[in-house]
């Protein structure tokens, strides 16, 4: 598939388990994936897979959803820091186990300028990751439904620090 001459020509890729055990994320760093818009990663993503995932040149991908795929920290931060997602504005990471250093890589990387969707329900993150949000302009494009930090187990402290951001408007 991802050699094939019409590749280029798509805009959306959904990567099932059996895909990604396949080692498709390694093959796509080598492909022309460059057009991909929207990409659905729902298979384990290991840190080594999101290295890869990183690497791949998806440089007009605007949505990337790798919910349920069992991202670490360190995981996000690779993608999070990735060269080529310079389009990315949203990311839905739900149902992952990155806790608060994961919230906290993400909102100090380079995505914390581009992103206006961020779906990181039931990750784990505390008042440690609410509080790095909260001193992110990265908060500032997604309050309302741009985000989604439900199902974590954000105490006072977090939500303080969240509502006295100067990064909401």
């Amino acid at each position: 598939l991802l050699w094939c001459a019409t590749i280029p020509l798509v805009r959306g890729l959904r990567l099932f388990r059996p895909a990604v055990e396949a080692g498709f994320l390694r093959f796509m760093a080598g492909a022309d994936v460059s057009n991909l818009r929207r990409l659905a990663v729902k298979g384990p993503v290991s840190d080594s897979d999101a290295a890869l995932l990183a690497a791949a040149p998806l440089t007009n991908l605007s949505a990337l959803d790798v919910s349920g795929t069992d991202l670490s920290a360190e995981g996000l931060r690779r993608v999070a820091h990735s060269p080529h997602l310079r389009h990315l504005v949203e990311l839905v990471a739900f149902r992952n186990a990155f806790g608060h250093d994961g919230l906290a890589g993400l909102a100090e990387s380079p995505l914390a300028d581009r992103l206006n969707a961020l779906e990181v329900q039931n990750t784990g993150t505390g008042d440690r990751g609410a509080a790095a949000l909260a001193r992110s302009p990265l908060l500032a494009r997604l309050h309302g439904p741009g985000l989604n930090l439900s199902m974590n187990p954000i105490g006072d402290d977090g939500i303080r620090a969240l509502a006295a951001s100067e990064h909401l408007g």
